[in-house]
């Protein structure tokens, strides 16, 4: 695996254990899809157009990264319960708006890169 891979999963576990850990300061709540707030949603979405932008050709490590970083965090700082595996479930489900955001901003950086290798300015 390359190192710009290696650290752009490294990068994107950050950003998805620290969606959790800022939970319960920011919402008042542990696990924050409980919350009635669009923050997880906003956070995710957020994270994967950051990790998509800084590494536009692995987009796709943002969607590994963030869900292993939000899993190692829940299976670490959080009881163990008998709704875990639904939680793993929803981990993948939601991280689809991980994996949009990276794909829109690495797409984007891309064809930004181009025009200005091309000399082309857009004007």
């Amino acid at each position: 695996m390359s190192r710009e891979k290696v650290i752009s999963f490294l990068f994107a576990a950050a950003l998805g254990a620290a969606i959790w850990a800022f939970s319960p300061k920011i919402l008042g709540v542990i696990e924050p899809w409980d919350a009635q707030s669009p923050y997880y949603f906003v956070s995710l979405f957020l994270s994967g157009l950051f990790v998509g932008a800084v590494v536009p050709r692995h987009f796709w490590v943002a969607l590994v990264g963030i869900v292993a970083g939000q899993l190692i965090y829940m299976l670490v700082f959080l009881p163990k319960g008998p709704l875990l595996p639904l939680g793993l479930i929803f981990l993948g489900v939601y991280g689809v708006l991980t994996l949009f955001g990276a794909f829109l901003s690495a797409k984007l950086r891309l064809v930004v890169e181009s025009r200005f290798e091309r000399g082309d300015s857009g004007a």
